[in-house]
């Protein structure tokens, strides 16, 4: 009875710095993505900061010379263990492939098959329970906890590549505020409108500060019953049905008309048109962005955190300046 040879083997190691150069040097597979400096970063603060996930899992895969070997995930991950200096433990998975086409099949389905979305992230916390529109929920936490960023090119860094734990963490300091919104909207034509994760960042931040007078101003706007001409509801409701949702370019300017819809309603002062590309500075009144734009995490996470990722971003730039000098 022939017994066939296990296609794969695995082992933990520590990987040094230099062990992760060593690998991403000897095992480059060239069909892979380009390295996101973004990403490098965020993982960089992760390690930094002890949040690395220990045994996080690396594949190569193994030509059946033995000798040749390609790198087919991780590779952010090795840079970033080079970055910051951190070593850490990862599993190595090889993977016994028949040549380089098996290889380039098994790297386009890796981590493809089931994307662990934030929603489950959430469930995962045990967090989840009572938490209204979780989804949206989530989008609008990453635009707070990114301080509300105004410029489409700092949208990816700030909001997208936030650390998971930093966003996780407002849940329940906004889990009221969202409850008081989905109150406010629940069986209404508008909810939708409300629900945009840019939208629904500003409601949450006033219903956080400004409980009761944010109950009126957002279910006046979802309900939409009576407004007249020169209510910040109505001029409001206006921008964001002749204004689609979309991606950064459609989020930042949304942000901007609810945070103008709202300074007018809580200063009592009417208003026709809200008009986005006229807020230069970002303001939402009755609430810690009354006077600039801030970050809403706890000092003590954000200032390490922030640390890091300015020294980390320096670093990266030298060594992106002395490879293309």
């Amino acid at each position: 009875m022939l017994v066939s040879r296990c296609p794969t083997w695995s082992e933990t190691v520590f990987v040094t710095p230099e062990k992760a150069k060593q690998m991403r040097e000897d095992h480059a597979f060239h069909r892979q993505r380009k390295i996101n400096d973004d990403n490098i970063i965020r993982l960089g603060v992760e390690m930094e900061c002890g949040r690395f996930v220990q045994g996080t899992q690396v594949f190569i895969a193994v030509l059946p010379d033995g000798e040749t070997r390609y790198l087919l995930n991780a590779n952010h991950s090795l840079e970033a263990i080079q970055l910051s200096g951190k070593g850490q433990w990862l599993t190595i998975t090889f993977l016994h492939v028949k040549d380089e086409a098996e290889a380039a099949f098994v790297y386009a389905v890796l981590d493809t098959q089931k994307i662990r979305t934030w929603l489950d992230a959430l469930r995962a916390t045990g967090k989840n329970e009572d938490v209204p529109f979780p989804s949206q929920f989530l989008a609008a936490l990453g635009i707070i906890a990114a301080g509300f960023p105004l410029l489409k090119s700092d949208w990816v860094a700030q909001v997208r590549n936030k650390s998971r734990h930093l966003r996780l963490s407002l849940v329940e300091e906004y889990r009221d505020a969202g409850s008081l919104i989905a109150a406010a909207i629940q069986r209404t034509d508008n909810a939708r409108i409300v629900r945009r994760a840019a939208v629904l960042a500003v409601a949450l931040v006033t219903a956080k500060y400004q409980p009761s007078t944010a109950g009126s101003f957002w279910r006046s706007l979802a309900k939409d019953e009576g407004l007249v001409e020169g209510d910040p509801e109505r001029a409001l409701l206006r921008y964001l049905r002749n204004n689609p949702p979309g991606g950064a370019g459609a989020r930042i300017p949304h942000q901007k008309a609810a945070a103008a819809a709202w300074n007018a309603y809580f200063e009592g002062r009417p208003i026709a048109v809200v008009k986005p590309t006229q807020m230069h500075e970002f303001r939402i009144l009755g609430t810690p962005w009354e006077t600039k734009a801030k970050t809403e995490k706890k000092p003590e996470e954000d200032a390490p955190y922030s640390a890091v990722r300015r020294r980390l971003l320096a670093q990266r730039r030298e060594v992106r300046d002395e490879i293309h000098s």
